[in-house]
């Protein structure tokens, strides 16, 4: 499949279930981001995970 297409597909039905709650999320981030900075919103929504 072509890498576009891929990326530009519809979404399957399990991921439009998940798709409010990561809209959500995706908008806490900016928030975070706008608010408190980049590093700040990293540490938040990406914190390093331990072995």
């Amino acid at each position: 499949m072509d890498t576009a297409d891929f990326v530009l597909r519809d979404f399957a039905g399990p991921e439009k279930k998940e798709l409010p709650f990561l809209i959500d999320t995706a908008a806490d981030a900016v928030e975070v981001l706008v608010r408190d900075g980049l590093l700040a919103a990293q540490q938040q929504f990406h914190p390093a995970k331990t072995p």
